[in-house]
C-alpha cells in the first residue's frame, strides 16, 4: 500500500534541503525558550488524557460492577467498540480535509 502513497511536499522539500547541508531538526529544539510554553501545555495535556484514560479503564468499571452489578468486560469492550467507532469517522473526516 505505501507505494501508491506519495511523500508529502514538506518532506519533500525537507529531504531536499537537508541533502543540500542543512541542519536537520533535533528533539532538544523543544526544550529551548521558543518552545518551552508549548512543550509544558502539551505535557499537561497529555497528563490529563491519560488520567482521563485511567479513570474510564479502573474507576468507572469498578463503580459499575460494584454498585450497578454489571460486567466490566462487557463495559469495556463496548466503550472500546465504540471509541474505535468515533475514531475511525475522525481519521477520515481529517482524511478528506
Amino acid at each position: 500500500m505505501r507505494r501508491y502513497v506519495e511523500e508529502p511536499e514538506i518532506y519533500l522539500a525537507t529531504r531536499k534541503a537537508i541533502s543540500a547541508g542543512a541542519a536537520p531538526a533535533r528533539a532538544t529544539k523543544l526544550n529551548s525558550k521558543d518552545h518551552l510554553k508549548t512543550t509544558i501545555l502539551a505535557s499537561l495535556l497529555a497528563t490529563g488524557v491519560l488520567g482521563g484514560n485511567h479513570m474510564m479503564l479502573t474507576w468507572v468499571p469498578t463503580y459499575l460492577k460494584l454498585r450497578r452489578g454489571t460486567s466490566v468486560t462487557l463495559i469495556n469492550i463496548c466503550g472500546s467498540f465504540l471509541g474505535y467507532l468515533v475514531s475511525l469517522n475522525l481519521s477520515d473526516t481529517a482524511i478528506e480535509r
